[in-house]
């Protein structure tokens, strides 16, 4: 990925709670392993609540 392609998904963290959601499942399947596999998981939660902080807040 691109260094601008990468910053512009940092900009969207339910994107990366996507990619974390789907490497914890690859893991708990069996179909993925190795370094940070066992984590990613983890790191779901705190992205999806970037993502809602970073939504418009309503007004009226």
């Amino acid at each position: 990925m691109s260094a601008p392609g990468l910053t512009s998904a940092f900009r969207h963290p339910n994107k990366i709670a996507a990619i974390a959601a789907g490497i914890d499942h690859r893991r708990r399947s069996g179909a993925g392993g190795g370094p940070g596999f066992d984590t990613a998981g983890e790191a779901v939660p705190r992205f999806l609540e970037l993502a809602r902080d970073a939504l418009p807040r309503a007004t009226g």
